[in-house]
């Protein structure tokens, strides 16, 4: 099984309010070339959403390649 693309995350953030069952009033917020704010480290992929009902920023945390744990 492949791992999902950070390309895969986007589109699916570019839809939240389809694609999050439980959380969908909240929606990315954009930069100024119209992309997800995002920042991205070596096993996750971290967007900046807004919640549309208060107005409250969040962080949605996913992750894009397997992490072999080290401990038990």
């Amino acid at each position: 099984m492949n791992n999902p693309l950070i390309s895969d995350y986007i589109d699916a953030i570019n839809s939240a309010e389809d694609n999050f069952e439980e959380l969908s009033y909240l929606r990315p917020v954009w930069d100024d070339e119209g992309l997800p704010v995002m920042t991205r480290g070596n096993f996750a992929v971290v967007f900046k959403m807004g919640n549309v009902q208060s107005g409250k920023f969040y962080a949605d945390n996913v992750y894009y390649c397997r992490i072999k744990l080290l401990w038990k």
